[in-house]
Order: C-alpha cells, then structure tokens, then sequence
C-alpha cells in the first residue's frame, strides 16, 4: 500500500510534473492537518490576569492577551489554502493522467 498521494498515476513524459503533484498534495495534507491544529488550540489560548506578589506589599499584574480570534483565523485561511493546493494538485495530476492515457493511445494505434 502506497500512502503518497496519487500513487496510481503513471506517466510517460512528465514525471516532474507529476512529482511536483504529489508534493503539493503533501503540502495540502499538511495545511489541512494544521487547520485541525488551530481549531483544537482556542480553548488554551484563553486571556487571563496573572497577579504575582513581589513582597513587602507590591504586586506586579499583567494580562494575557487573547489568541482565539487569531488561531480561528489561521485555521480558515489554512483550509482555504489546503483546498486552492488540493485543487492544483490535481489539476496537475489529471494532466500527468491525460498524458499517459494519450501516449498509450497513441502507441496502440501505431502497433
């Protein structure tokens, strides 16, 4: 079992082209794993005041600003990266495919 993307496509001429589909779908992969990440993340990343005695009647206070609004939007920008690279993956893989179904058209019909 091969895990890469687009295992099943072969190709001729234009190996690169499909190397470089199979990288970008790992790409898509990874943003779409990232997207989950920062859906998962808000709950933790919630403000708070953080007080801290410094002795002899003095405090020193602070707040922890809050990352929620930001990871949101990381993730909505991730999944809509992690589909515009998905979709050119394939767009690349279904030219690879087109060419190797072309090719072996064409060598059927000279033999």
């Amino acid at each position: 079992m091969k895990i890469y993307p687009y295992s099943g496509i072969k190709t001729v001429n234009l190996g690169p082209l499909l190397i470089a589909a199979r990288l970008i779908g790992f790409i898509s992969f990874i943003l779409f794993a990232i997207a989950i990440t920062l859906l998962i993340v808000p709950p933790f990343l919630e403000s708070g005041v953080i007080t801290q005695d410094l002795g002899s009647g003095t405090s020193l206070t602070f707040t922890k600003p809050n990352y929620t609004g930001l990871a949101i939007v990381g993730s909505l920008w991730s999944v809509v990266s992690a589909l515009a690279t998905l979709a050119f993956s394939g767009l690349c893989a279904a030219v690879v495919s087109l060419e190797y179904t072309y090719t072996q058209s064409k060598q059927a019909d000279t033999e």
